[in-house]
């Protein structure tokens, strides 16, 4: 497929932050931020990819080039709308990866194409999220309505917000990590039919909001292939060049690549 074909997909849908198009793609990684977290987590990663994949960072609404949009505050119709904008993007093979809210958002998306008889990822590739059954550690919903409490919540959970501490980035991030954790307080698995589709998950080693066992519940919900690993790191290992994830990934989306033909 020609690159300027490419581009003109990319400038199709909202949800797909533009990038520079890569004629030599033979499958996509469709990449779902953590709460409160943006598409411009994600630039950086094309780089420790093989060439053969095109990453595609998701920029959901309520933030930086959709900062005019409001939020999804339920992780269903985030999957669903996400599911619809980048229904022309799927003409190469792809695969889903989710970190910690975004982990929700892209099984719930997989179950939908699933559903609908859609073309389905080669795998969906969750982080830094015990298995959707689990709900251990969600913030109560009295916690996301507070700002305090909420600030608070994440902090002694996550670690620290950076930049909290000024008045206009907290103004200008606030109601997005709020409709995320809204998203996330809510959350309820629906069906316990598990996927068709491969399913990884991988968890931080120092991660405290997942425990090991609650990163190996993925398991009950694929009837595909599953792997879990726990690596170095924190929460946010994904972003980590110590932990070793990327090349994990990339090793991953490589054997994808050839084992399916994509």
């Amino acid at each position: 497929m020609a690159g300027s074909c490419k581009i003109q997909r990319v400038s199709q849908t909202k949800w797909i932050e533009r990038r520079d198009a890569n004629p030599r793609a033979r499958l996509r990684l469709f990449c779902y931020p953590h709460a409160g977290g943006a598409a411009s987590a994600f630039q950086a990663w094309q780089r420790a990819m093989p060439e053969t994949v095109e990453v595609c960072p998701v920029q959901p609404p309520g933030r930086w080039t959709r900062h005019h949009e409001p939020p999804f505050r339920r992780v269903e119709p985030a999957a669903a709308s996400f599911v619809e904008a980048i229904e022309s993007f799927t003409d190469l093979p792809f695969v889903f990866f989710g970190h910690s809210l975004g982990a929700l958002v892209m099984f719930e998306a997989t179950r939908l194409v699933e559903a609908r008889g859609k073309r389905t990822p080669k795998a969906c590739v969750v982080a830094a999220r015990g298995a959707p059954h689990i709900d251990v550690g969600r913030p109560a919903r009295e916690v996301v309505a507070d700002d305090e409490r909420l600030v608070n919540w994440v902090s002694e959970r996550y670690g620290k917000l950076s930049g909290f501490d000024d008045p206009e980035i907290r103004e200008l991030f606030m109601p997005v990590l709020r409709a995320d954790l809204e998203a996330y307080a809510h959350y309820e698995l629906s069906s316990a039919s598990p996927l068709a589709t491969a399913l990884y998950a991988f968890g931080g080693d120092t991660d405290r909001a997942v425990r090991a066992e609650e990163l190996e519940g993925w398991r009950e919900h694929t009837a595909g292939s599953f792997e879990s690993a726990v690596l170095p790191g924190d929460h946010f290992f994904v972003h980590d060049q110590h932990s070793g994830f990327l090349p994990k990934l990339a090793a991953l989306l490589e054997e994808l690549t050839v084992d399916h033909g994509a």
